[in-house]
């Protein structure tokens, strides 16, 4: 590993290199790497919560639809989609939906358990859509953290390199830096990645050595 043979410092020669030298540069790796693991592992937690059994509302509406019901399909979605359950009327407009959409009588009172059937699981849809939405949100801003976090890691990895080119680095040569850090084979850049121009143009000259 020319010029990453620093990587075999000492946990106190890490903690306490100047950060132009080639151990502080290579901390800076380290640190960078170590952060790119963990948004990895959130945005694994993150997709193992993702549910694709939930139903969106066009085919809840279409599994549940009756003969009888007073609306059609289209402005039943709609109102489904616009209840909002921190509403004071959320319970009466789930229970108005529910007797549009099945066309039961609510003050029959042989209709009471189906409508509340019928409700509870039009409640138990929104509010699993809406947790689906806040996890996609999720998703999608972690998905560019860990998009910038891979270019400063790129980066990191480029200035401790110097001034050797990162793309003659081997995946086996990589590996044994990971190593020797202590980072998983899961957190090896891909070295044929361009870095970003800002990052690029924001490296400093080596000034340190080994």
């Amino acid at each position: 590993m020319k010029g990453l043979n620093a990587a075999h410092a000492s946990p106190t020669a890490f903690a306490n290199a100047a950060p132009n030298s080639r151990v502080g540069m290579i901390a800076s790796y380290m640190d960078v790497t170590a952060s790119l693991q963990d948004q990895t592992d959130r945005m694994a937690a993150l997709e193992a919560l993702v549910d694709l059994t939930v139903p969106t509302t066009e085919d809840f509406v279409a599994e549940n639809l009756s003969e009888d019901a007073t609306m059609t399909a289209e402005e039943i979605a709609e109102a489904i989609d616009a209840l909002d359950p921190e509403s004071a009327t959320y319970d009466a407009d789930v229970a108005a939906i529910a007797a549009a959409l099945s066309g039961l009588d609510p003050a029959d009172e042989a209709n009471t358990d189906a409508l509340a059937g019928l409700a509870d699981a039009i409640s138990g849809t929104v509010e699993a859509q809406d947790q689906q939405a806040e996890i996609a949100g999720q998703i999608a801003d972690l998905a560019v953290e860990i998009d910038d976090t891979r270019s400063d890691q790129l980066s990191a990895l480029s200035e401790a390199y110097a001034p050797h080119d990162v793309k003659d680095l081997t995946n086996e040569s990589l590996a044994e830096l990971h190593g020797l850090l202590g980072l998983s084979d899961e957190s090896i850049p891909d070295v044929t990645a361009e870095i970003s121009d800002a990052l690029a143009t924001d490296e400093a000259p080596l000034a340190g050595s080994e």
